[in-house]
């Protein structure tokens, strides 16, 4: 399984999620198709006033759990995901804890808008995070190489629906378009 049994997927193209009403569950879902090679670019759309105390978004192993009981930051929680808390505007792996972007020092300096996108760039081993309107925020995990990832997110709101669409790369995805 790809997702949290909490979790449904809205459309039928598997672009966006839709939360369930659960309390004390933390529920993530992950892409399906996994690199760790190439250049990849998301976006996430994912509204304001869904996203609750812990909206995170960034990559996993296919190890990664998808549930946990209680509210929390799953991806970015274990050895197996590394996360960006869009709303503490942190970056989590395993236990460390960094801000990000680095230039941002409380949470309430900045609101994270609704779109913006995921960049795994696994020839470099890096994965960052850029705005709408192009603007990097610089890279916010590093070391990456020889890892197969995959896109994920995890999420505490009740309907909370979080869209992911895929952007382009530098490699083919079987069952994607691809920017060459």
């Amino acid at each position: 399984r790809d997702k949290s049994f909490n979790l449904s997927m809205k459309t039928s193209e598997h672009l966006t999620v839709r939360r369930q009403p659960v309390t004390q569950s933390t529920d993530a879902v992950r892409g399906k198709k996994g690199s760790s090679r190439g250049i990849f670019v998301y976006e996430i759309n994912w509204p304001i006033r869904m996203r609750g105390t812990h909206a995170v978004v960034g990559v996993a192993t296919r190890d990664a759990p998808l549930h946990s009981h209680g509210y929390k930051a799953l991806i970015g929680s274990n050895s197996s995901s590394w996360g960006w808390d869009i709303g503490r505007k942190e970056t989590l792996h395993d236990g460390s804890v960094s801000n990000y972007p680095p230039t941002v020092r409380s949470h309430y300096q900045w609101t994270v808008p609704e779109q913006f996108y995921l960049i795994m760039d696994l020839d470099a081993g890096t994965i960052s995070f850029a705005l709408k309107d192009m603007k990097w925020l610089g890279v916010a995990f590093s070391d990456m190489q020889g890892k197969v990832l995959f896109p994920a997110i995890s999420t505490v709101w009740g309907h909370a629906e979080i869209s992911m669409t895929f952007i382009g790369s530098t490699r083919h995805v079987e069952g994607t378009p691809s920017v060459r």
